[in-house]
C-alpha cells in the first residue's frame, strides 16, 4: 500500500513543459498568434489553459489532446464557442 501512495504523489507532482511548434526557419506561428491577441479575456483564457496543461498534463480540464506524431500534439480548448 505504501508503494502505491508514493507513486501517486510522484504522478501528482509531475509538471509538463510546453514547447511551441517552430518552422524550419525558426518562426513560431503559435507564439505569433498569442502575441497578436488584443482581447484580454481571450489571452487570459489561453494562458489559463496552458497553465492547466503544465500542472495536470493530459488530465487538464477543458482541453482535447490529439497526438500528431512523436512528441508533437495538437491541443484544442473545449470551452471555445
Amino acid at each position: 500500500m505504501l508503494a502505491f501512495n508514493i507513486r501517486l504523489v510522484v504522478l501528482l507532482t509531475m509538471k509538463f513543459h510546453i514547447n511551441y511548434f517552430k518552422t524550419r526557419s525558426g518562426k513560431s506561428p503559435v507564439e505569433q498568434y498569442i502575441d497578436e491577441i488584443d482581447n484580454k479575456e481571450e489571452m487570459a483564457e489561453i494562458f489559463s489553459v496552458l497553465k492547466g496543461i503544465q500542472e495536470y498534463g493530459t488530465d487538464a480540464v477543458g482541453v482535447e489532446f490529439r497526438q500528431i506524431e512523436g512528441k508533437l500534439w495538437e491541443l484544442k480548448n473545449k470551452n471555445t464557442q
